[in-house]
């Protein structure tokens, strides 16, 4: 889920999930536009913050695969931590 489809699904502000996550609403607008990368630490609290249904891949845009199209192995989705 994207940080905007959760933002407006829970009808959080920007503001306020900024303050829950101890930023600023500048940085989570720029974050749900796509226009920035979190470090570690945002992308931690912005996952934990929303109980995970916004992954780290969800905000870079990577899905999550099911297995390695080349050797069939299963494939991880991205993890903070």
């Amino acid at each position: 889920m994207t940080l905007n489809d959760y933002l407006y699904r829970f009808g959080i502000s920007k503001s306020a999930f900024a303050k829950k996550i101890g930023t600023t609403t500048a940085t989570v607008s720029r974050i749900s536009e796509g226009l920035v990368v979190p470090r570690k630490g945002l992308l931690l609290r912005i996952y934990e913050e929303s109980e995970g249904l916004v992954t780290p891949n969800d905000l870079v845009g990577l899905p999550c695969l099911e297995a390695n199209s080349n050797s069939g192995a299963p494939m991880a989705c991205m993890t903070v931590g």
